[in-house]
């Protein structure tokens, strides 16, 4: 509302506001700055042909006088547009390689690479990992219940803004995680609005969009409202919608969950510190990015050679920690069953139990070996 309004200051504060609130957020706001961008070049490059423009009283759309574009308009369109989307891309992929919970995030990624940036180039550098997941049968439908109830050719028509989804959608897409592919995921919220985003500017660019604005507006939104609601008692949250990833909280038990939060809060408060290393349940390790060493439980079962070199000789994998917390009821990427095994091999290994109630488990290695 506040950029079609021209309320530019506004904007920047909300979007400064809503990039503290998570982490995924200042990615695909660098990355729409970089749609916008580019979509304002195309549209001004054009300015003299019979297309919608932005112009100070149709920010959707507008038909200028021909001949009003600016002197770059002679520029080559296809090669400008690719230089400024691979430019704002590389802002976007800095900006994350840099940040705090890039750690996090590439420890969730470990089979692509090693740090944030073989992970981010590993379409090139392992393609055999990177491709067969992103062009898997699972991706596909999920690529499709995002973008069909939009409509096809509004999103394509609105391919400027989608810059915006290249890193937040590619990481969903990589991850080797049959949840991260399901739109009741937590990270799919920026991608919906983006999306939705994408298809209106789509909409006002379609040859009936010009010609009859409003009702065409009218006439999509409420097709792809229809097609949401419907798909929704499939694939949605809906309280009647079928649970679609494993850590699914119904109604009747989010007051018995907010308690059992308060208390993983109290326990990542008390050992989220800089010179802690920490492996713990999925979930909650997206809460200790403050610990000094930091590692998923699931990434660390299946990278238990790597760690063990880490440990150093006569050392095992687990020595690399200091606490383990454990979630069971965190179903993300391991079922209860492999979550109570690892704390036996643990306790074996020599932790001893700091906390264990309402389904959480907290060990400590009481001295460094």
């Amino acid at each position: 509302y506040c950029l079609l309004s021209r309320r530019k200051v506004a904007a920047l504060a909300l979007a400064v506001a809503a990039c503290s609130f998570k982490e995924d957020v200042l990615i695909t706001t660098i990355g729409l700055a970089g749609g916008l961008a580019l979509l304002a070049w195309r549209e001004r490059r054009y300015a003299g042909l019979p297309m919608p423009v932005a112009d100070s009283n149709t920010p959707l759309g507008g038909n200028p006088a021909p001949g009003s574009a600016p002197a770059f308009a002679q520029l080559p369109a296809p090669w400008v547009s690719v230089v400024v989307a691979a430019g704002f891309l590389a802002v976007t992929v800095t900006v994350f390689a840099t940040m705090d919970f890039a750690r996090y995030q590439v420890s969730r990624h470990s089979v692509l690479g090693e740090n944030a940036w073989r992970v981010l180039l590993s379409p090139v550098l392992r393609p055999g990992v990177f491709w067969p997941e992103v062009v898997s049968d699972r991706s596909l439908v999920f690529r499709l219940i995002l973008f069909v109830p939009f409509g096809l050719a509004n999103a394509v028509r609105g391919w400027p803004i989608q810059v915006a989804l290249a890193v937040p959608l590619g990481a969903l897409l990589a991850w080797h995680n049959a949840n991260a592919k399901s739109i009741a995921f937590q990270y799919v919220t920026c991608l919906i609005v983006v999306i939705t985003w994408a298809a209106l500017i789509g909409v006002r660019r379609s040859p009936a969009g010009r010609s009859d604005p409003a009702r065409t507006m009218a006439v999509e939104g409420a097709a792809a409202l229809a097609t949401a609601l419907c798909m929704s008692l499939v694939f949605g949250v809906l309280p009647s919608s079928p649970p679609t990833t494993p850590f699914h909280v119904g109604q009747d038990r989010r007051a018995e969950w907010t308690a059992h939060c308060r208390r993983l809060d109290r326990l990542v408060a008390m050992i989220n510190r800089p010179d802690t290393s920490v492996v713990a349940s999925g979930r909650v390790a997206s809460h200790l990015l403050a610990v000094r060493r930091l590692e998923p439980i699931s990434d660390a079962l299946d990278r238990q050679d790597l760690l063990a070199r880490e440990a150093g000789p006569g050392r095992t994998w687990m020595d690399v920690f200091e606490w383990v917390l454990l979630d069971r009821q965190d179903m993300l990427q391991l079922g209860r069953e492999t979550i109570d095994e690892t704390a036996i091999a643990f306790l074996q290994a020599g932790f001893r139990v700091y906390y264990n109630a309402d389904d959480i488990l907290l060990l400590h290695r009481p001295t460094p070996r």
